[in-house]
């Protein structure tokens, strides 16, 4: 056949699958980043509710503490004698 080359058509099939092939693996790349970005950010908000949580349980602990000395208070009274 007359003007038709073969190897033309290889390398020009090559080149636009390398192409697509670099567009796609850029596509993966960036998705990839947001979706990472994405997981940084509710990576932060679970520390931040962490945190929070940490402080409510503490305040409890707290709250625990003295009413457990309420009522010890009230069991023991130093005047009278243990039994």
């Amino acid at each position: 056949m007359p003007g038709f080359n073969v190897d033309a058509v290889a390398l020009i099939s090559m080149a636009t699958l390398t192409i697509m092939w670099f567009g796609r693996l850029e596509y993966r790349v960036i998705t990839s980043e947001k979706d990472r970005s994405q997981l940084w950010k509710k990576c932060k908000d679970m520390e931040t509710k962490h945190d929070s949580l940490d402080e409510k349980v503490v305040t409890q602990l707290t709250s625990i503490r003295e009413s457990l000395a309420r009522i010890e208070g009230r069991l023991y009274d130093p005047k009278q004698p243990r039994k």
